[in-house]
């Protein structure tokens, strides 16, 4: 995952280099690029994944893009035989806060 960091870092660095980088309320603020990031779990298992990634010229927040299909029925008011795709980008890094238990790091 570092390695794809510093790719996407290193993006965001050209881009201001080239005088790419943007002012808040101006067109083309935010930059789409197709990346790729690998995940370890806690066992050590590590997997990649492809993704597009929305970088914020201005900020240097990097958020990753997904979209899913939803069965109508599901949705409110339900329309059985329709099928909706939603899209969104979220923060790319960020934490998951886990409770800390004393018994279980022993």
């Amino acid at each position: 995952m570092r390695t794809a960091l510093i790719y996407i870092v290193f993006g965001c660095q050209a881009l201001a280099a080239h005088g790419q980088v943007t002012r808040p309320d101006s067109l083309g603020r935010y930059q789409l690029f197709q990346g790729e990031y690998e995940f370890v779990n806690i066992k050590g298992e590590a997997s990649r994944s492809k993704a597009l990634f929305k970088i914020d010229t201005v900020t240097g927040n990097i958020f990753i893009c997904e979209g899913t299909q939803i069965d109508g029925k599901h949705l409110t008011p339900p329309q059985p035989g329709k099928m909706v795709q939603r899209h969104y980008c979220r923060p790319f890094e960020h934490e998951i806060a886990m409770p800390f238990s004393p018994e279980v790091a022993r």
